[in-house]
């Protein structure tokens, strides 16, 4: 958010800012490159007033002349905060002598700066550098403007030395720890970039039709520190990203225990690739696969709300069986089938509130359209439609072949309020339910980490034209994702 002045009196929010009043930041919202981003201006206080920031002086140049007058308070302010936790994160972790030994100092103070401005900042832009770190003590000698750093990016941080840095952290992780259950997470982004090695149309997941590159992020679960990456051909499969990372981390003399998957990883290749390693997994598994839907069939009322299954202190219960997880697997896996009660009951609420709208909305269409239509042969409800997702609940009465009222269907509605808060984990290795939700609630960490990377390090876009700036801006932002994550779990250290 910048330096906020709360020795200066207090201001009207600017006409076109706009106000968080969960967070009471105060923002600017602007497009850049076609998508609409957001810079922190103020704070705010009450009564449509504000205490004003770095960025407020710097957008709103002629309101602070006009409060303010052209004192520039600027002029002798440098912020030492992010600097120095910067530097106590990247000498107390090994993390900035690695930069150091693979990049140079130059870069490795550059690279430093981004992955701190990233951070300050939620974005990953390049234009807004040198302005929003002006007031900030940075690792180079003076923050570099944008053409600089598009330089950076294409030309002097080169894959080699990337690798280089890639693997003098690993082993540094090595040294540390010998055997983890790793996090995999993986996503892509759509891609401009003309002439490229890397963008190919594959499972785009903002669904448009475009040239995707992929990522792939590991961290460990234990504390979500990140321990690898990969950029990858937008066309690659899961299963060919998954065993790079798994192959590069042996290499090194990292054990991986096994692995901790979400259901987007949940395919019979992935899960050859795994077992090929050697490695146990936890999977989440959907619906549709058969292991799921035969423990869902045999064991779904065992387990619902009763104590003998419970696994943990939130009402989650389970039990265990041994089937395969796909029709297509060669052998039978440990299965838990899980039933939250928090989730059956939310969901059962939500549905019920469906239902009851529905009904009532429908009815109102009937009583409203009832008598418009004299013919005899047109039902003037013809066009009054129930929602798909009801269809098994709802229906009409209807009376010489013309719609005149809903009807809910109690038992189909009893049932489908009752089949959610089911969940299914797969393992290799014959485990409790309970030992099994405990190591896939390690994913907790895993998500948070990635949910970072792809909002406050602005991982989900990329601003560059070019394979070498890609693999670049995808090395910041590990860089980034090591000190949010020792940041965080610092601040947890002290609750």
């Amino acid at each position: 958010m910048g330096h906020i002045y709360r020795d200066l009196p207090e201001i009207p929010v600017p006409s076109d800012a706009k106000v968080n009043m969960k967070s009471k930041q105060v923002s600017k919202y602007y497009q850049l490159n076609g998508r609409r981003r957001r810079i922190v201006i103020g704070v705010y206080t009450e009564d449509g007033k504000m205490h004003v920031n770095d960025n407020f002086r710097v957008h709103y140049s002629e309101l602070w002349e006009k409060y303010y007058g052209k004192i520039d308070p600027l002029n002798h302010l440098v912020c030492m905060g992010l600097y120095a936790a910067g530097l106590g994160i990247g000498s107390r972790t090994g993390l900035y002598q690695d930069l150091l030994d693979a990049f140079g100092p130059q870069s490795a103070n550059a690279a430093m700066d981004f992955a701190l401005y990233s951070l300050r900042e939620q974005s990953s832009s390049a234009q807004l550098f040198q302005e929003a770190m002006e007031t900030q003590m940075v690792f180079s000698r003076k923050p570099y403007g944008d053409a600089w750093y598009s330089d950076f990016f294409r030309n002097t941080l080169t894959e080699s030395k990337i690798h280089d840095f890639k693997i003098r952290w690993v082993k540094r992780f090595a040294e540390k720890k010998r055997e983890v259950w790793l996090c995999i997470d993986g996503s892509n982004n759509d891609c401009a970039a003309v002439d490229s090695e890397l963008a190919a149309f594959g499972n785009a997941k903002s669904h448009n039709h475009k040239p995707i590159v992929s990522y792939i992020w590991a961290v460990d679960s234990s504390d979500a520190s990140p321990v690898t990456w990969f950029v990858n051909n937008g066309s690659t499969p899961d299963c060919k990203a998954f065993d790079e990372v798994i192959k590069f981390l042996g290499t090194y003399g990292i054990g991986v225990k096994g692995v901790i998957l979400d259901r987007g990883f949940a395919s019979n290749d992935v899960i050859s690739a795994v077992v090929a390693c050697n490695l146990d997994y936890i999977v989440m598994l959907k619906g549709k696969f058969c292991g799921f839907d035969v423990m869902l069939k045999e064991h779904a009322k065992q387990i619902r709300w009763n104590v003998e299954h419970v696994v943990s202190d939130d009402g989650v219960f389970g039990i265990t069986g041994n089937y395969r997880i796909f029709k297509e697997s060669k052998e039978p896996s440990c299965i838990g089938l899980y039933f939250s009660g928090v989730s059956n009951s939310c969901r059962f609420v939500q549905l019920i509130g469906r239902v009851r709208q529905a009904t009532r909305d429908i009815r109102a269409q009937l009583k409203s359209n009832a008598g418009q239509n004299a013919d005899p042969k047109k039902d003037p409800n013809a066009n009054v439609t129930i929602p798909s997702e009801l269809k098994n609940i709802l229906s009409f009465r209807m009376e010489n072949d013309r719609k005149v009222d809903v009807e809910c269907d109690n038992a189909a509605w009893q049932a489908a309020g009752e089949s959610g808060g089911y969940f299914a984990l797969g393992t290799r290795t014959n485990k409790t339910a309970e030992e099994i939700y405990k190591l896939y609630r390690l994913r907790d960490a895993s998500e948070k980490q990635y949910a970072i990377v792809k909002t406050q390090l602005d991982g989900h876009t990329f601003r560059v034209h070019s394979d070498a700036a890609i693999h670049a801006r995808m090395a910041v932002c590990f860089v980034a994702g090591i000190l949010r994550t020792e940041m965080m779990n610092a601040c947890k250290a002290l609750t």
